[in-house]
């Protein structure tokens, strides 16, 4: 048994291949870019989740203790308030978890440069300040842009 010749299209042509690989490739880094912003945009909305953390562990503290904690490890600023970095490892966390006020440290996302939490308090621990750094202006709507924002009591 034979079958006609027939002339039909049989594959893709060089030209073709190149094309269909360059739309890919297109596609392929507008979702790289999108998914940037996407995590940045997350790392800004988790810390805005750790401070409002911290300031309720710290409101819990001061609620039994009558006064908020005091850093020990820091320098004290040009206003003559102790402060210091929280890292986990710090006075500050240290006596958050041990006052059973809070499970774990809270520390930045990326936790280097201008992206980690600063904590200042006076020596009285009548009050403090928190300064964090948002990547993006994705939480503007909230009150927070970006760049240097701060939580206080």
């Amino acid at each position: 048994m034979s079958f006609p010749a027939s002339n039909k299209f049989k594959g893709l042509t060089l030209i073709e291949l190149l094309v269909v690989v360059a739309i890919v490739g297109i596609l392929a880094s507008l979702t790289l870019v999108a998914m940037t912003g996407t995590k940045a945009r997350a790392r800004d909305r988790r810390r805005l989740e750790d401070v409002n953390t911290l300031r309720n562990a710290l409101s819990l503290y001061y609620a039994e203790h009558r006064n908020f904690p005091v850093p020990t490890e820091g320098d004290s600023n040009s206003n003559g308030k102790p402060d210091c970095y929280l890292t986990g490892s710090d006075s500050v966390s240290s006596e958050l978890i041990n006052a059973d006020v809070i499970g774990t440290a809270v520390i930045d996302p990326v936790n280097s440069g201008n992206y980690r939490y600063f904590y200042e308090a006076p020596s009285s621990g009548e009050d403090f300040m928190i300064k964090f750094y948002l990547e993006t202006n994705s939480l503007q709507d909230n009150g927070y842009p970006q760049g240097e924002n701060t939580i206080t009591p």
